[in-house]
């Protein structure tokens, strides 16, 4: 998929972040929006016969080409796909946003799991500590994410 290919199935509108179909297709007409959510909550669309990340194909509208690394929502909403809202990011520095445990995750505490002496936090694969508490972890976890960030 490149960009003129892509401009000429869709309209994207950097102002709204909507991406709409230019010609009709026997399933949806002229105009109608692109995409459905996936159930990571992210828009996924089909164009050229590959379904694809809408904000993914909304960096390639206006770029020009898909980005070095990954797209972050940088409000954590991964269905608000205006072009202020994304930002290219590392893989960990995309985790950084993240706000709550991912659905495999075993604890259910966000950069904590168990372990058999405890609960060991980590954050971007750096080992923060094992601890006696789940709660001590967490805020293990919460402190050294706030400092990281504070130094981006």
């Amino acid at each position: 998929m490149n960009a003129s290919k892509l401009m000429e199935a869709v309209v994207y509108d950097s102002e709204t972040g909507l991406m709409t179909r230019r010609v009709a297709s026997t399933r949806a007409k002229a105009g109608a929006p692109v995409g459905c959510l996936d159930s990571d909550g992210y828009l996924v669309a089909k164009v050229g016969g590959k379904s694809r990340k809408v904000h993914r194909l909304a960096w390639l509208y206006v770029h020009g080409e898909f980005p070095d690394g990954e797209i972050d929502h940088r409000d954590g909403d991964k269905a608000n796909n205006l072009m202020s809202n994304l930002r290219v990011v590392t893989s960990a520095g995309n985790k950084l946003n993240l706000v709550r445990a991912t659905k495999r995750s075993v604890s259910g505490v966000l950069g904590v799991r168990e372990r058999p002496n405890g609960f060991e936090a980590t954050l971007c694969r750096k080992y923060l500590g094992t601890f006696p508490t789940i709660e001590l972890a967490s805020n293990a976890y919460s402190q050294a994410k706030e400092k990281l960030t504070l130094n981006l």
